[in-house]
């Protein structure tokens, strides 16, 4: 690098939110860039860093590598990270994903010399092409290592690559390869509104049909109270989580039937409005009590978000009479059989087309609508 090079400034920026996570990654970009990493990470090997090569080692910070590795170091402090040089004077560090790691490494570097910046600073300062920079601010709010890669796929310039393919295209005349590279990315829609807004999950049934007992086992933990008692849960509990990475939140919704209390009927109401905001319904059928009215006019209503589920399979017990068919499943919140699979098919219910490495993927709302004007005016 040139004396002029040197002197520019080398920031320290997080990319991803500041909110608890599997992973944070951080940037570290500027002409010290690699020189102030290798003083507080050491390599698991020797080898020089090289484009686009995933690196462990472990973070010493602002001890330094060469303190830490003296007969008697300051400190037996490390954290371990994964590193990739993304440019010649550009890193991701990738860590832990709690608060204290991230905050930890972005002020080791600062001691070094690097200059802290958002993520908003960041994009204004590096990007002028909107869909890369729309892509480094809405990595911030991606809270699952699936849907942060899919943003950073559009950060690196997915999405803009592939509107430029389009634009080029439709100066070549192509118009019926420009309409079809416009479809397949607004197929892509639903999954891009997704990266950083979480689905709605609504558990839905007749009372003691297990809806709590499901959501706690989705949940990992024991958030809804569970009771033989019919008529327990009478609000609809919602919580977040994340199913096969992707954010959820999870609603248990009151058990549908005939109500004989305001209490009640005002919980039945809200379970209804639950089930029509929600992308995706689990529908669970109890052998004894077998296919009722309810499960009728949900289904009707609500097919294309529906999946039934047959519970408390480890009962031995026969399949309800009267169901229809349906995508249905058997599950036991007991034993967890067929749980991997109801994730599975969650997943494929809401992407029938799995999201790729390297897809362009448009996700806000102001680029469905370009894509929507950009294929009409294609079209026309």
């Amino acid at each position: 690098m040139t004396d002029l090079d040197q002197n520019l400034p080398t920031f320290v920026t997080r990319l991803t939110t500041i909110t608890p996570a599997a992973i944070a990654v951080i940037e570290l970009a500027g002409p010290h860039a690699e020189e102030w990493l290798l003083q507080c990470w050491k390599p698991s090997t020797a080898s020089p860093l090289q484009m686009d090569v995933i690196r462990y080692g472990a973070w010493h910070g602002r001890y330094g590598v060469a303190e830490m590795e003296a007969p008697n170091p300051t400190s037996n402090f490390r954290e371990d990270v994964v590193v990739c040089l993304t440019k010649p004077d550009t890193m991701e560090i990738h860590c832990h994903g709690g608060k204290s790691a991230a905050s930890r490494i972005i002020d080791d570097l600062k001691s070094r010399g690097a200059i802290a910046r958002s993520s908003d600073q960041r994009t204004a300062q590096q990007y002028k092409d909107r869909w890369t920079a729309d892509a480094w601010m809405e990595l911030g709010q991606a809270t699952t290592p699936a849907t942060t890669v899919i943003l950073l796929d559009q950060a690196r310039g997915a999405l803009s690559n592939a509107i430029l393919e389009i634009q080029v295209l439709k100066g070549k005349g192509e118009k019926v390869s420009a309409i079809a590279a416009i479809q397949r990315l607004l197929q892509r829609k639903t999954a891009g509104m997704h990266l950083t807004k979480p689905w709605q999950l609504a558990i839905a049934g007749p009372p003691n049909a297990g809806k709590s007992s499901l959501m706690n086992a989705i949940l990992g933990y024991n958030r809804a109270i569970v009771d033989t008692m019919a008529g327990t849960t009478r609000d609809a509990l919602r919580e977040h989580t994340t199913i096969l990475g992707w954010p959820f939140v999870v609603v248990d919704t009151a058990g549908i039937r005939d109500a004989y209390d305001s209490i009640e009927t005002e919980g039945i109401q809200r379970a209804f409005s639950a089930i029509e905001r929600a992308d995706i319904v689990l529908l669970l059928v109890e052998p004894t009590q077998g296919w009722t009215r309810w499960h009728e006019e949900l289904q009707a209503k609500y097919s294309a978000k529906c999946i039934a589920i047959h519970t408390k399979s480890d009962l031995g017990l026969p399949l309800p009479l009267g169901l229809p068919e349906l995508s249905a499943m058997r599950i036991s919140v007991k034993t967890q059989s067929g749980m991997e699979f109801l994730f599975q098919a969650i997943i494929a219910k809401l992407l029938p087309e799995p999201i790729q490495c390297g897809d362009a993927v448009p996700f806000l709302a102001e680029h469905i609508e370009l894509l929507e004007e950009l294929l009409k005016t294609t079209s026309d």
